[in-house]
């Protein structure tokens, strides 16, 4: 499985990558997102099923050409990135889970009937409980 973290290598998404890096289901991992340096530094200590993407998660246009081929778009990034990257989601394809939480899930939820016809599942507010890094 190929997974598109964005904000994979942040204060919610670091702890998921590397999880995610242990397990044999998953072949790449993309940590995704503006700060490079910081995803290029949890790339080199996750290791080979580890890449770096720069991408404005905000971006709908920019995510949904950038996700193509992956299985799911992890967003643990930010509230802004929900409704960009679930249209991303469904413009690709692709499946869609994240962190979110608060009054942009009643947006997103919105996008059900969209979501469906894409033949896509998108999980929303799965929730977080950061651990020290």
């Amino acid at each position: 499985m190929r997974v598109f973290a964005l904000g994979g290598y942040g204060t919610y998404g670091l702890p998921a990558t590397r999880l995610l890096a242990d397990s044999d289901l998953i072949s790449e991992i993309a940590l995704a997102g503006r700060n490079v340096d910081r995803a290029g530094q949890i790339a080199a200590e996750i290791g080979d099923k580890a890449t770096v993407v720069r991408v404005d998660g905000t971006d709908e246009e920019q995510l949904a050409s950038l996700v193509e081929g992956y299985d799911i778009i992890l967003n643990l990034a930010t509230n802004e990135a929900v409704l960009p990257g679930i249209r991303a989601a469904i413009r690709a394809g692709v499946h869609y889970c994240d962190v979110s939480f608060g009054p942009i899930a009643d947006q997103a939820l919105q996008l059900d009937a969209e979501a469906k016809a894409a033949g896509i599942t998108a999980i929303l507010c799965s929730g977080v409980a950061a651990s020290p890094t």
